[in-house]
């Protein structure tokens, strides 16, 4: 396992995501909230707390559309 940071708030944590509407590596309590999508190529949408404060950003998690897709492939070694 790799210690990553936070880009967000530069802590370090074991379990980061991407936001799905910046791009950001984000940790666990940055992540304002998180859902199961039906979609094949996206297993979850996670939105962090600066998109949040974003009313078209919010709108768009909402009706379950992603701005980026990404799958956040964490380092070896």
């Amino acid at each position: 396992m790799v210690a990553i940071k936070c880009q967000r708030c530069s802590r370090i944590t074991w379990t980061a995501v991407v936001c799905n509407y910046c791009g950001k590596v984000v940790c666990d309590k940055c992540v304002k909230t998180s859902k199961r999508v039906k979609r094949r190529d996206i297993a979850k949408l996670h939105i962090c707390k600066d998109c949040w404060s974003n009313l078209e950003k919010r709108k768009m998690y909402r009706n379950n559309v992603p701005l980026i897709i990404s799958e956040f492939v964490v380092p070896k070694g």
